[in-house]
């Protein structure tokens, strides 16, 4: 059986693809607008370029700033923010200091190649900062239903933008935003649709190859600068599908669903959808068969992975709560004797930073998880795992060292039981 199955005749085994994927790359400051503008200092480059519209996105630009990725972070680091800010998004794509999204909105860009082709041109064009086998793909229709639309390639008329002059541009970023001259025929609502196209004169411009699609929330409705997959204001997406060259990266993919999908919430004040997390496939690449003509819709099932429920056995429920008890033992024992080995002033005050350490577990997907779950022991803390959050035993001194005494016992202790569960300890200063 596969995703074919069921679907409307309409559609013909010679159409490219029923669906349409958004590629994922490493970055590259050099198409990185913070770097181009801010020599690479952090700031504020605009998604609307209309101030006040674009101050609905604040605090995303706070919370990338306390989750920043490397200005050359890899393609994975990227496809995992995706999944955690909830959303794809938007950007101008710049190429040569100049982007190529026209108009007051950045979009987000998709192709309708199949999967074989996109493999292909990874393969072929060898740009690790453009193209490369990581994605997400989504429905055409389901796509066209949020706002997709194919793009324009080219013009009936020459090619004309507006001249610079601070009525039109932004006066802090020169060069952007790029806006059509009238003459064009295109309103500035759909310039984000155009790619320039031409195959005579000075300039040859031919990216048809692409079949490229764009999305930009042009009614300014949602809260967050790009596509919502997974935010709670987002539309419904019965299938959502992403690739991965390994399936050591689609385990990782997967946990960071299942992290997600057990919260909620995107570790700020966003509520997830949570049907759309379900409703994700995820495909290592290494798995699939070799074929010339592989399409993401032709894919077997048993190559599109789900994230795991696993339900656990009333005896490990009953080894989890005996093994954490044991643990709140050892956690007073090593805080007590740390606070009676510790240097202290005259006071009886530990010499030492006041803060908090928390004991973490990061396998969402494991049976033991879902034990501590159900014994209400952890709760999911976003990309960072699950935090244990009933330790309890008497803290004797504010000092940090006594906090992650006892979370190193109770670590020890679990990891007696559990050896190969994947615990570590988060600290944090006060």
């Amino acid at each position: 059986m596969s995703l074919s199955a069921g679907m409307t005749v309409w559609r013909s085994r010679l159409d490219i693809s029923a669906l349409i994927t958004h590629f994922i790359h490493d970055r590259n400051p050099d198409n990185d607008p913070d770097w181009i503008y801010g020599e690479g200092e952090h700031i504020r480059f605009p998604y609307v370029h209309d101030c006040l519209k674009n101050s609905r996105f604040d605090d995303w630009y706070n919370r990338d700033k306390e989750y920043p990725i490397e200005p050359d972070g890899s393609a994975l680091k990227v496809l995992l923010k995706i999944i955690d800010d909830g959303h794809i998004k938007s950007t101008w794509s710049f190429r040569n200091n100049l982007p190529t999204v026209y108009g007051p909105r950045s979009a987000v860009c998709f192709t309708e190649m199949p999967l074989y082709a996109l493999i292909e041109y990874s393969r072929q064009r060898g740009d690790k900062s453009s193209v490369q086998p990581y994605g997400i793909s989504i429905f055409k229709k389901d796509a066209f239903k949020a706002g997709a639309r194919p793009v324009i390639y080219g013009l009936t008329n020459n090619h004309e933008e507006l001249a610079q002059n601070p009525a039109t541009r932004g006066k802090a970023f020169k060069m952007w935003p790029r806006f059509l001259a009238p003459s064009c025929g295109i309103a500035e609502s759909e310039q984000y649709r155009y790619v320039r196209f031409s195959l005579t004169g000075k300039v040859f411009s031919d990216w048809t190859h692409e079949r490229e699609w764009r999305w930009s929330d042009y009614r300014d409705q949602y809260s967050c600068p790009g596509l919502p997959l997974y935010l709670e204001d987002g539309q419904k997406f019965p299938i959502i599908m992403i690739f991965v060259p390994t399936n050591a990266e689609a385990q990782q993919v997967l946990d960071r669903l299942k992290v997600h999908y057990d919260s909620g919430w995107d570790g700020s004040s966003n509520e997830l959808k949570k049907d759309n997390l379900l409703n994700t496939r995820v495909i290592a690449l290494d798995q699939v068969p070799n074929r010339p003509t592989l399409r993401l819709e032709d894919l077997p099932m048993q190559h599109l992975l789900v994230m795991r429920h696993p339900k656990p056995s009333i005896e490990l429920i009953e080894k989890a709560k005996m093994v954490f008890q044991k643990a709140e033992v050892a956690a007073q024992a090593a805080a007590d004797l740390c606070y009676e080995i510790a240097n202290k002033n005259p006071e009886g005050q530990v010499l030492d930073v006041c803060g908090f350490a928390s004991l973490m577990i990061s396998e969402p997907q494991s049976e033991l998880t879902a034990a501590l779950i159900q014994l209400d022991s952890i709760e999911p803390l976003g990309r960072l795992g699950y935090v244990f959050t009933n330790i309890k035993y008497k803290r004797p001194d504010q000092g940090l060292c006594i906090e992650e005494a006892a979370m190193q016992a109770a670590k020890e202790e679990f990891e007696k039981y559990f050896p190969n569960a994947q615990l570590w300890i988060r600290t944090r200063w006060d």
